[in-house]
């Protein structure tokens, strides 16, 4: 993969990696995601909100695991870097919500559309907040 990234500088071609790495993560997973709540609602019969929160979190938890040890490579102060990561999730939850929000019915967009937008958007923040916060050394 890095050779077809020759044409950008070390310092460039490295962030770029770096983010194709997160997104690749933030793709697996969601993936993640609707395997754990297909397994707890639809096996386990647990009651939807349930297996979503537990879903979630199982989910979080991985995508610090992956995020930590492969997008950034960082190691040291692994619960001070979790709860770091938590503060990212949360705050592109949020923004997520008002985004949609503004989006679905202040400018009347289908939520499809803008649900595709905030996504966009919220894993900036998400990245952005974990390149140069969670995981800055």
């Amino acid at each position: 993969m890095e050779k077809s990234f020759l044409f950008l500088k070390d310092q460039h071609r490295e962030e770029f990696i770096r983010i194709f790495k997160f997104g690749l993560i933030g793709i697996l997973n969601t993936i993640v995601f609707f395997i754990l709540f297909f397994i707890l609602f639809n096996v386990m019969k647990l009651h939807y909100l349930l297996a979503t929160s537990i879903a979630y979190i199982l989910a979080t938890i991985n995508s610090f695991a992956f995020n930590r040890s492969w997008t950034f490579e960082s190691y040291g102060d692994t619960n001070r870097k979790f709860l770091k990561f938590l503060f990212v999730n949360i705050l592109s939850i949020i923004v997520n919500s008002l985004s949609m929000f503004v989006l679905v019915d202040l400018i009347h967009l289908h939520p499809w559309l803008s649900q595709f937008i905030t996504i966009c958007f919220t894993m900036c923040v998400n990245y952005l907040g974990n390149r140069f916060w969670t995981f800055y050394e």
